[in-house]
């Protein structure tokens, strides 16, 4: 049986156009992972659009350039990776319904 990252990295292999939301009022792990994953699903040559619902905290200011800041789009991705979210309700950026969508998460509770 194949491991959940595994299965990860196929589905991120079937798609191109992906939207990374993390929990409302992100941390530093959240901020942190979300930019580490647009940066390293831009390498395989992915769009990846990392957005929030409200400004970054000056104190995160060396992860600020890999987000937008946008409450909601109109936009339908075929991906969307919810990040630090224990669930999806967690995430405060409005969208259409994608295709597809995966939950990155640490928490016991997920």
């Amino acid at each position: 049986m194949k491991s959940e990252m595994l299965k990860f990295f196929d589905l991120i292999k079937e798609v191109s156009d992906i939207l990374i939301v993390p929990h409302v009022s992100p941390d530093g792990d959240a901020l942190g992972s979300c930019a580490a994953l647009k940066i390293y699903l831009e390498r395989l040559g992915k769009k990846a659009d990392l957005y929030v619902s409200e400004e970054i905290s000056q104190k995160f200011e060396c992860v600020k350039k890999y987000f937008e800041v946008k409450p909601e789009t109109d936009h339908s991705y075929e991906l969307v990776i919810y990040v630090d979210c224990a669930e999806k309700t967690r995430a405060d950026v409005k969208f259409p319904e994608p295709k597809m969508s995966c939950v990155i998460d640490h928490h016991f509770s997920n």
